[in-house]
């Protein structure tokens, strides 16, 4: 489930914590959606934090919660992403997925202004050569498997399990992301740098800029995306040190959300963000 939070406006002063997640759930319970209320606070002057878990979309949360309005004593200003009352520190919560954590929560964002991160390029040339070799055998051993697949049956075995051996080893080889890997990655109070081995140029983005990141299916080869606007950074950081400070950095000066994840996966957004 995606995690929200509903910018509420009460009207009445009188208005107590229980009312209002009475009226949330009343809202909520008409729509055929799974969803689950966290924590309600008061924000600043008549605003109340609203906390909500839900399989439904952003805005249709949205569209069903403006009906507590015909209570009139709220009225719903906005539904944004992630949760910025308790956030998601806690490795579990109930009703919600084992998963559903953010598992940079507890990780300490950079002390320093500024920062440089930098790939530990003779771990990277080792993996590489590695993956290589095995993508090589890959081709080589299925050519020999059917050349003598009719003669030596013993031997056709053995190289079948070699061969199995060498697919799942080597399996976190992924050619296709050599262009993602970063040298280097600068981060200052202005923004964030990123150098890649393959590119000439580094690219940039501003911490306002960004909207969203995304922590990508494949944990061994750390693939993250830079999401801004229609434009999307996506950069790999195997082998780079320090990667969960760097990253838990990122959230920090960029003012992102945990909003939803699974084994390998997360997704933060900004609270206003598309």
């Amino acid at each position: 489930m995606k995690r929200y939070t509903a910018r509420l406006c009460r009207l009445d002063s009188q208005l107590s914590a229980a009312q209002i997640k009475a009226a949330v759930e009343s809202r909520l319970l008409r729509a055929l959606i799974t969803f689950k209320l966290g924590t309600i606070a008061p924000a600043e002057g008549n605003i109340v934090l609203v906390e909500i878990a839900s399989d439904a979309e952003r805005a249709d949360l949205a569209r069903m919660l403006k009906g507590v309005e015909s209570t009139r004593r709220l009225q719903l200003e906005c539904v944004g992403w992630g949760w910025l009352i308790t956030g998601a520190t806690a490795k579990s919560t109930p009703g919600m997925p084992a998963t559903g954590y953010d598992p940079y929560a507890s990780v300490q964002t950079q002390a320093e202004d500024i920062k440089e991160y930098a790939c530990n390029i003779r771990r990277l040339a080792i993996r590489q050569a590695v993956g290589c070799f095995f993508l090589l055998w890959f081709v080589a051993v299925p050519v020999m498997f059917i050349l003598n697949m009719l003669e030596r049956r013993f031997l056709n075995v053995a190289m079948m399990v070699i061969y199995m051996g060498l697919l799942l080893s080597g399996a976190s080889f992924n050619p296709w992301t050599l262009l993602a890997y970063a040298s280097r990655i600068r981060c200052d109070q202005a923004g964030i740098e990123i150098k890649y081995w393959l590119r000439p140029s580094p690219r940039r983005h501003a911490w306002t800029e960004i909207e969203g990141l995304e922590v990508g299916a494949s944990t061994l080869d750390h693939v993250y995306t830079i999401r801004s606007g229609k434009r999307a950074l996506r950069f790999s950081t195997v082998k780079l040190n320090e990667e969960s400070t760097l990253i838990k950095t990122i959230l920090e000066r960029a003012s992102l959300h945990f909003v939803e994840g699974t084994v390998g996966c997360a997704t933060y957004r900004h609270f206003d963000a598309e």
